[in-house]
């Protein structure tokens, strides 16, 4: 049996429901505990029967030291505090259950999660590091690891390694490079030194992500997506957005990649995100026009449907036409009438 926990809020529901449809598949016998980050999303699964799941609420994680926490921080950077807080509070409350692992709502499963769980073997604690390219490596100063699958087990060294990452998640966890802090994941550094029994994923099958995917070989055999011929075993969407009219932005041109290379990968998670949103008849974020003109820049954005891409390209490359004109008919106007 696998123990898991994951948090999220409404707008992130297809992709939790997403990330649950996928451990269905790869986990064989599993229970995931589900913080619902508002209302609508505790609503949600209050109305909604699902199999090995249990729902939590804001109230029931949010004791007091939580709460002195979440009023000096961002919604963003209270959403990363509960990180160590979620697991810690489900082991706390089921004493039977002999281990947790923490997984991020972005991530989705392609394939058996076995091999994984394999290399944890009898280790107290599992982490797994971005492996950013060369030309992504300055970016290790924000963290060596990222905090998207994250296991403790029920012993002595698990124990001490999640207490001490939520006492330090309370005390200081921002949006911000400072003394060697950053977010929740900066903490992790220093793991492997510090505790006895940490793995080290070295399986590059599991994490694959914006910032290492450069460094893979991705195909597609049978149905099964594969990364340098092995397996995808989990895919991490960061930066991925879901609106509606099954439009969605990737963030893959932030990184200087190119969408053509991983449309595999990205076409098997919206067909996903559009079965369960059509499923629960989920109400999606619509277009900010700004955002998406930023997006449409970035060529960041795609559709679902050829037909409604090519609609929504000719008007939103319209806006970004519109944009740039405006900003030009601003600087012509100010040279004729200066800001006093």
């Amino acid at each position: 049996m696998k123990y898991l926990c994951t948090l999220f809020d409404f707008n992130y529901l297809p992709l939790g429901l997403s990330l649950y449809e996928s451990i269905r598949l790869y986990f064989g016998d599993f229970h995931l505990w589900v913080l619902a980050m508002d209302d609508r999303t505790y609503a949600f699964f209050k109305e909604n029967s699902f199999d090995h799941i249990t729902i939590l609420s804001l109230g029931d994680v949010e004791s007091k030291d939580v709460l002195v926490a979440k009023g000096n921080r961002t919604w963003q950077e209270y959403c990363w505090t509960l990180s160590p807080v979620l697991p810690s509070y489900v082991l706390t409350k089921n004493q039977n259950i002999d281990h947790i692992t923490y997984l991020d709502s972005d991530i989705y499963f392609f394939s058996d999660v076995e091999p994984v769980y394999n290399e944890i073997g009898k280790n107290s604690v599992m982490i797994i590091p971005h492996r950013f390219p060369d030309r992504l490596k300055h970016l290790e100063v924000n963290g060596i690891y990222n905090v998207q699958m994250v296991y403790f087990k029920r012993d002595e060294i698990g124990i001490q390694c999640l207490n001490r990452w939520r006492e330090q998640c309370l005390e200081w966890c921002y949006n911000r490079l400072e003394e060697g802090r950053l977010g929740d994941q900066k903490y992790l550094d220093v793991w492997p030194q510090t505790y006895k029994n940490v793995c080290v994923l070295k399986n590059e099958q599991a994490g694959v992500a914006l910032w290492n995917v450069e460094k893979y070989k991705i195909g597609l055999k049978d149905g099964k997506v594969l990364v340098d011929d092995n397996p995808l075993i989990f895919y991490h969407f960061h930066m991925f957005k879901f609106y509606a009219g099954n439009i969605f932005g990737t963030g893959i041109s932030d990184y200087g990649l190119n969408y053509s290379a991983l449309k595999v990968i990205y076409k098997i998670y919206v067909k996903q995100l559009i079965k369960v949103a059509s499923r629960y008849n989920l109400k999606l974020k619509n277009l900010n026009i700004l955002e998406i003109c930023n997006m449409i820049e970035k060529r960041n954005f795609y559709s679902y449907s050829f037909l409604k891409k090519v609609f929504w390209n000719i008007l939103l490359y319209g806006f970004v036409v519109l944009k740039k004109v405006l900003k030009i008919a601003r600087r012509s106007l100010l040279k004729v009438y200066p800001e006093a």
